[in-house]
């Protein structure tokens, strides 16, 4: 058996052998492990451009469709303007209907009507009576009644006929006009 002995002390590294025997045998993994960390992050990034390109084509899309339904939509909000319109001239006509209905069944046998025009939310009844007292009558009924937000006997004129009489009432229905 042979045995070595050393006698020599075990010298001690210096700082700079110490940083030579680190970058001689960590270095390299610390490099290896950050270009694994680059490929991933490379990587990463073309799966976001990916992305980012999907979505700008998804939202060139939905502008293409916004621009063809637009015109759609004004069209629908015209035609439901004119709907809307359309029932609130029939509402106003059926209210017209229905007072001059009123009206006639309650004028008296004993006047004449001659006219009658309904012109910017006014009703006005022009006729004939012999006696007096039963335009007075006709009259006080539509008064007292209160169908009509205002009654206003507007012109009695003695003639030889009788006495010729204008009768205006409010309707307060609103005269819509037609949009073209």
């Amino acid at each position: 058996m042979k045995y070595n002995i050393n006698l020599a002390g075990k010298k001690q590294p210096n700082i700079v052998d110490k940083i030579v025997y680190f970058f001689l045998h960590y270095l390299r993994y610390i490099l290896v492990f950050t270009q694994l960390i680059v490929l991933v992050v490379f990587f990463f990034r073309f799966s976001v451009d990916e992305t980012i390109i999907d979505l700008r084509d998804s939202i060139g899309q939905k502008r293409a469709i916004i621009e063809v339904v637009q015109p759609i939509l004004a069209e629908a909000k015209k035609i439901n303007d004119q709907a809307a319109e359309s029932k609130q001239i029939l509402k106003d006509q059926d209210n017209l209907l229905s007072s001059v209905r009123y009206i006639l069944s309650i004028f008296p046998e004993a006047l004449v009507l001659d006219h009658m025009v309904f012109d910017e939310g006014k009703l006005t009844l022009t006729g004939v009576a012999l006696n007096p007292q039963h335009l007075q009558l006709f009259y006080n009924r539509l008064k007292k009644e209160n169908k009509f937000p205002s009654v206003a006997l507007v012109n009695v004129k003695r003639g030889e006929s009788g006495y010729s009489f204008t009768i205006e009432l409010d309707t307060g229905i609103k005269v819509s006009k037609a949009k073209k």
